[in-house]
């Protein structure tokens, strides 16, 4: 009786359910570790401001879990979840382009695709849709919506940005191919992920 008692707790509905705040939390930690990483001459702070990346990113299935788990899954939930994202992925992006890391037509890509899907994810959340639940197609549902691809996605951002903290707080210039590499497989699962989105969207603009 009492874990039912705390499950319900957990599942109070609302903006700051537990589900949301670890969202938050995350967003938080990226702007923390990006700190971490930058500072001069503390290598103990840098390891850990690199270790944060990762963690963050470990965090993008916690909250979800937690929100199915605690039936704290909302339409709010589901914008907020895809809006972390945007925050930490756009601000990783626009630091390591400062820094010269990374190329500027990589993060002009991420950009422009983010803006686009997030213009139609909004319409489909005023017809009453989530984020995820608003993809109907085979394809949609593979590339978009399944635990598999945004798992896969996330591990491969999530990769990534270690690396650059790694190559930006010890200055780690061996690690600039293989980084390359994961830019080009990031931006292209960026692109494939969005196109299903932009081409089933359209339908909620008529």
């Amino acid at each position: 009786m009492v874990a039912k008692g705390k499950a319900k707790a957990v599942a109070e509905p609302g903006f700051w359910n537990i589900a949301n705040q670890v969202t938050l939390f995350r967003v938080f930690m990226v702007f923390a570790a990006l700190y971490l990483a930058s500072l001069q001459g503390a290598f103990l702070l840098n390891l850990f401001g690199v270790a944060l990346i990762p963690l963050a990113f470990a965090l993008d299935a916690v909250d979800g879990f937690i929100a199915r788990k605690f039936g704290a899954a909302t339409r709010f939930g589901s914008f907020f979840d895809v809006f972390g994202d945007r925050v930490t992925e756009l601000t990783l992006w626009i630091f390591f382009l400062s820094t010269n890391a990374v190329p500027f037509w990589a993060v002009l890509v991420v950009v422009l695709r983010g803006l686009a899907t997030d213009a139609v994810r909004a319409e489909a959340l005023s017809k009453g849709k989530t984020v995820y639940g608003m993809m109907e197609s085979g394809a949609g549902k593979a590339f978009v919506s399944s635990r598999f691809m945004r798992g896969f996605y996330g591990a491969a951002k999530a990769v990534l940005f270690t690396l650059l903290a790694f190559a930006h707080a010890f200055q780690a210039p061996l690690l600039a191919q293989p980084i390359g590499y994961l830019v080009f497989l990031v931006v292209a699962l960026n692109l494939l992920r969005g196109y299903p989105v932009l081409a089933e969207g359209s339908r909620f603009f008529h």
